[in-house]
């Protein structure tokens, strides 16, 4: 479903279509069907942001209101539509991992004392730590847990998504 355009959210000088819609079912662990489409204006390569509330109070005493902070569950890029009404996301940001190191082992000088190594000794010069890699971003369908303090970040059925351009939710 559109919405009034924003202006000039993408910095192309022209006003955008504010597109929203929900989460309508899982394909995959990385791929979503959103329930909207060719009719509302979906183009393939189109960023959707998924998008949790956490309500948020504000004020003092009887000035005290409560709003909702949309907090980004995840962003997915359009791959391709389906019908008029559905489109599928599938997410692209890659976690980042770390490279593998070693270190120096500071009880290595010491392997030839039993006293301060014990029986076994310290055989290595040092110590070697595993790289773990970059990997895809997917999606915890079935997880109830919370990540980020009391806001529910797994993608459910029914989460509200909206089109996001420029650098809003990345």
């Amino acid at each position: 479903m559109t919405e009034p355009s924003q202006p000039d959210v993408d910095g192309t000088g022209e006003d955008v279509e504010e597109i929203r819609g929900e989460v309508v079912d899982f394909l995959s662990t990385r791929e979503v069907i959103m329930s909207v489409g060719k009719k509302d204006g979906v183009k393939i390569g189109m960023r959707f942001v998924i998008l949790g509330h956490v309500p948020v109070e504000v004020g003092e005493g009887d000035e005290k209101i409560t709003e909702n902070v949309e907090i980004p569950k995840s962003v997915v890029k359009v791959v391709r539509l389906s019908g008029d009404r559905l489109s599928i996301g599938r997410t692209f940001r890659t976690i980042k991992g770390r490279p593998a190191y070693e270190v120096e082992n500071p009880m290595y000088m010491f392997r030839h004392s039993s006293m301060i190594t014990g029986p076994y000794g310290v055989t290595e010069p040092t110590i070697k730590y595993p790289a773990i890699p970059d990997r895809i971003e997917s999606f915890d369908v079935e997880s109830k847990e919370t990540v980020r303090g009391k806001a529910d970040m797994t993608v459910r059925k029914g989460d509200e998504v909206r089109l996001t351009t420029g650098e809003e939710f990345l």
